[in-house]
């Protein structure tokens, strides 16, 4: 690999091995010594792949194959008769390398999904660190949407196995079932996503995460908590409000048959998530009231909500999070999710009465809400 400064235009690529000799001896530091060094055996063919910033401040990579021209028979020319007379020119080295042929190759990024976001807000999210905390339906979508959109390093907490209850609308499905899910997730995001440079599962409980890797999670940017249970919550703002913690947590839960679904930013100072609960862990301003009672989840028939449910809660935790990271959004924050009117009938539930006196009665087709994390 040669970096270029500049790079040329895509239709003023080399076509030979003197154009290419050429561009790297004007536009490189050092690059004709890497083709030197390729040329020492005089191999049957070779690989260079130039590199640079283009002026949109973009990286782009040009992939080259060089090779030995081929004779009458359609076999390379031997090696004897490519360096013949080269030693009686001013430059062999360079002689040499201008005799093998040149052939452009289509050169894929395995990171060309990070195109979407500008260039310093990409390394940006690739540097930072996330904390996902509980890896079930709603978890397991937000880990790989953040790791799809760019971060490169996250750790995945969970203690429990995933069930067969549960593959309609996980992202790992019945081929896992009975492995621990943060570590399957953690797998299977890191052979999907193989420019993903640390995804590791942790089966075990946050407090337990906590206590063993106390330093790491001090360098941590960002805990998104999934798990919808009051205590593992509130182990993490524990870990949150500890001397030295900077980063954030956005806790992401779903209401009674995924009709309504939470997001909620906070800092380590400031307002808490304890704030929007009573002492018994109850929320203080559910949507949701009334309402068939939900199936057996674990072992049952069939559970209280399926993928499409999901995916509007998956969604609205992972952009939270996301705008987060990019420092659009510094919270205290809570955005929310509503299902439409027919959904609302099918459960035979209705909207809670103190939700529409806070927030006014949403239209039929629920949608999107958002408002301060504060409760009087």
């Amino acid at each position: 690999m040669i970096s270029i400064d500049p790079l040329p235009a895509p239709s003023r690529y080399p076509d030979s091995a003197a154009e290419l000799w050429a561009l790297v001896r004007t536009r490189s530091q050092g690059g004709t010594d890497l083709l030197a060094r390729l040329m020492a055996n005089t191999p049957m063919e070779g690989f260079v792949v130039l590199a640079g910033i283009a002026p949109s401040g973009r990286e782009h990579y040009a992939g080259l194959r060089i090779r030995r021209p081929l004779d009458r028979s359609g076999q390379p020319i031997k090696r004897r008769a490519m360096r013949e007379g080269i030693e009686r020119t001013e430059d062999p080295t360079r002689t040499l390398f201008e005799r093998f042929k040149v052939e452009r190759l289509p050169t894929d990024r395995l990171d060309a999904g990070s195109t979407r976001l500008p260039e310093g807000v990409q390394r940006e999210m690739s540097a930072a660190k996330v904390v996902v905390v509980g890896c079930g339906a709603l978890g397991s979508g937000v880990a790989r949407m953040l790791a799809q959109a760019g971060v490169e390093h996250l750790s995945l907490v969970d203690p429990e196995k995933l069930g067969w209850e549960n593959i309609r609308r996980h992202e790992l499905g019945g081929r896992v079932v009975g492995h621990g899910k943060a570590e399957a997730l953690a797998d299977s995001i890191r052979a999907g996503l193989p420019m993903i440079g640390f995804a590791q599962g942790y089966k075990m409980t946050f407090a337990a995460f906590a206590r063993e890797h106390h330093d790491s999670l001090r360098q941590t940017d960002l805990i998104v908590s999934c798990t919808g249970e009051w205590t593992a919550d509130a182990s993490v703002e524990l870990a949150l409000r500890q001397p030295g913690h900077k980063g954030a947590a956005v806790y992401g839960w779903m209401e009674a048959h995924a009709l309504a679904a939470h997001a909620v930013l906070v800092g380590s100072s400031g307002a808490r998530l304890a704030d929007g609960f009573d002492e018994n862990g109850k929320f203080r301003l559910p949507v949701v009231a009334g309402g068939r009672p939900p199936p057996p989840e674990c072992g049952g028939a069939s559970t209280t909500f399926g993928a499409v449910e999901l995916a509007h809660a998956q969604a609205l935790v992972a952009r939270l999070a996301i705008d987060s990271l990019r420092k659009l959004e510094t919270g205290p924050a809570w955005r929310s999710w509503l299902a439409d009117a027919a959904a609302f009938d099918e459960a035979e539930a209705t909207i809670a009465a103190g939700w529409v006196a806070a927030r006014g009665k949403p239209d039929d087709m629920g949608g999107l809400f958002s408002g301060e994390w504060t409760f009087r």
